[in-house]
């Protein structure tokens, strides 16, 4: 009975996960625009951008177009080449905290 509560639950996080990516308003969605948005403002084209990353083209449209999911060492990778940066700001105390100024630690 357990084994089938834990399957269960884990077949709905997979089904929920699945329609957040294939949710137009989903998260995927709004990070491709975004990354779409640092490309274009740089005049790179998709196979140029690609190159620098070390990825394939195919892989750059399927995060631009939400149909994967990009790690958040290739969304830096792809702002710093586009000159942009990361910031993460505390709304409450204004601090801003950037991929720059933190130090990473393996767990």
């Amino acid at each position: 009975m357990n084994i089938l509560i834990n399957l269960t639950l884990f077949a709905l996080k997979q089904y929920f996960f699945m329609k957040l990516c294939n949710n137009k308003n989903g998260w995927f969605i709004m990070i491709g625009k975004i990354l779409r948005k640092m490309r274009l403002d740089n005049n790179f084209n998709q196979t140029q951008l690609a190159d620098k990353l070390l990825i394939t083209q195919t892989t750059l449209s399927g995060w631009e177009r939400g149909y994967r999911q990009p790690t958040f060492e290739s969304i830096e990778k792809i702002a710093n080449y586009c000159n942009y940066s990361i910031l993460f700001k505390n709304n409450i105390t204004n601090e801003i905290i950037n991929t720059e100024n933190i130090k990473r630690k393996d767990f």
